[in-house]
């Protein structure tokens, strides 16, 4: 169990570094051993999995792999009631989506992300999918929305990072992904 879990933390690490050939690469191994997960690691572990095999479609497959792979996390996380799991899988699918210029049901589900990340505790999943709103309605043409769900993603993690230590906000801040989400809240057009 504990290297399961360690196996999976280290495949979302390094799809979190953007080193998506690498997580392609290791993932069939990871997926083999939770096949033979027993009790509650089960769930846990293929749904961690599942979602980021959707991850590694979306930016190595075609937007319809990547579909195919949302729509069973979406199933996986539904089942087991992994919320925080449900809403990055939606954040997949609409991104996915969106690629193939299904705006209106990638936005859709880029909402329903929100909502669940929005009962979630933990402001880095609600700023990722405000984050994930914004981009792929600034891409589809609908400013307006793209604008709000930048702000809104700002102020999480302004409000975020005031809550650490200064060194910590200001590695935080530092960020690649959150400096891109500041600057693109930054940047937007006036609604």
């Amino acid at each position: 169990m504990p290297r399961q879990f360690a196996g999976s933390d280290l495949l979302v690490t390094q799809l979190l570094a953007g080193d998506i050939g690498g997580a392609q690469a290791v993932w069939p191994s990871l997926w083999e051993a939770a096949e033979k997960a027993t009790g509650w690691t089960t769930w846990l572990i293929v749904g961690r999995l599942i979602c980021a095999r959707a991850e590694i479609a979306l930016h190595a497959e075609s937007p319809e792999s990547a579909v195919e792979w949302a729509g069973r996390a979406i199933e996986i996380a539904r089942r087991t009631r992994r919320r925080k799991y449900e809403a990055r899988s939606l954040t997949l699918l609409g991104q996915a989506l969106a690629l193939l210029g299904r705006r209106e049901e990638a936005l859709d589900s880029l909402r329903s992300a929100v909502v669940i990340a929005d009962e979630l505790v933990g402001p880095p999943a609600r700023w990722q999918a405000q984050a994930a709103l914004g981009q792929v309605a600034h891409a589809v043409g609908d400013d307006h929305t793209a604008g709000v769900a930048y702000d809104e993603a700002r102020n999480l993690i302004e409000t975020f990072a005031g809550t650490l230590a200064p060194e910590r906000a200001a590695h935080l801040l530092a960020a690649p992904p959150v400096e891109e989400i500041l600057s693109l809240a930054g940047r937007r057009p006036a609604a």
